[in-house]
């Protein structure tokens, strides 16, 4: 005895069709909301990564590398001071070894993440005893842009202490930076920064 199939109608075609839809964008969102987890830890990794190398150069040195002003008379790369800006750029040797102090301490090779994004160094001036590392969790995006959605990620000893001679509400206060957070706009502002553009997986040019 044969078994007769019945066709699907227009509408139940439609119907499975929406369906598969339907789970198709929960997928892709889910996989890009993924992602984009998966490229901020990354981000957040390379500074932790930077941190330790800090501190390990100061155990040998007494104290963070310095930022001098361009062509300071008093700072050296062997002395632990890099004139001008784009500190970490210099300093982790992308732009040649002569700057690169900090090159040596690295426990592995520097990798900023599979997005764009600002670097950001910090150091008391005074005698190099706190420091300062943030990201962009953002990308190429600066305070005031509707773009700035993620915030800025922080580590170092100079969280809640840096800058020593402001007030106390215009310090970085906490590792996940808010993008309303005023105080740390003001800071993050005035601190050395270097792009890193993840397709060439190097610091590029500001």
């Amino acid at each position: 005895m044969k078994r007769k199939y019945r066709a699907l109608s227009l509408v139940e075609i439609l119907f499975v069709l929406g369906g598969l839809m339907i789970l198709g964008s929960i997928t892709l969102v889910g996989t890009r909301y993924a992602l984009e987890k998966s490229r901020e830890a990354h981000c957040k990794s390379a500074v932790r990564l930077l941190y330790t190398t800090l501190v390990d150069f100061k155990n040998d040195f007494g104290r963070y590398p310095l930022v001098g002003k361009l062509n300071d008379p008093n700072c050296f790369p062997k002395d632990g001071c890099i004139p001008g800006n784009e500190f970490l750029a210099e300093a982790l040797g992308f732009r040649g070894p002569g700057n690169a102090i900090l090159k040596p301490y690295l426990k592995e090779g520097f990798d900023g993440g599979a997005q764009d994004a600002y670097y950001y160094y910090y150091v008391q001036e005074t005698d190099g005893q706190f420091v300062l590392v943030c990201v962009s969790l953002d990308g190429f995006v600066d305070w005031g842009s509707l773009s700035l959605k993620k915030g800025f990620y922080c580590e170092g000893d100079g969280i809640g202490i840096l800058p020593m001679d402001y007030p106390k509400n215009d310090r970085i206060q906490n590792k996940e930076v808010a993008p309303e957070d005023p105080g740390a706009e003001f800071i993050l502002r005035g601190m050395d920064r270097s792009a890193w553009k993840s397709k060439r997986k190097a610091f590029t040019n500001l």
